[in-house]
């Protein structure tokens, strides 16, 4: 896979001239490091940007208010249903692999049963990790 990591790239006074820097869409595929160990890279598609309403419901993706219904790229890998997964963000405590800096963003950035994406985030869904 080739991944042009200088598209999305903070820029700065000087490289905003230089480089073809745009800010990610919903809908892009992105590639970051992993937070909790930077030697992995996560590929990732863009669900929310900033304002952004999100919630599962029985593994279907809501986003601000409406089902995405036209993902044939979609799939479950794991049959066995679990409650915090396919129903998210609903009981978190419900999964013991959730890590504890995922439960402070929920605790600041859930309502209604929605997580809302805070101002210069991104929410994302999807890939694997390598």
């Amino acid at each position: 896979m080739l991944v042009d990591k200088l598209s999305y790239a903070p820029s700065d006074a000087i490289s905003k001239h230089l480089l073809p820097y745009t800010e990610p869409k919903r809908g892009d595929i992105i590639v970051f490091r992993y937070p909790i160990d930077i030697n992995q890279n996560y590929v990732k598609r863009v669900i929310g940007v900033p304002g952004d309403r999100i919630h599962l419901q029985n593994k279907i993706v809501y986003l601000n208010g409406k089902p995405l219904l036209s993902e044939p790229y979609a799939q479950h890998m794991y049959p066995a249903p679990l409650q915090y997964r396919d129903n998210f963000p609903l009981d978190p405590q419900s999964d013991p692999n959730v890590y504890p800096r995922a439960m402070e963003m929920l605790s600041q950035h859930m309502v209604n049963g929605e997580v809302v994406v805070p101002p210069v985030e991104l929410f994302c869904d999807g890939g694997q990790s390598r």
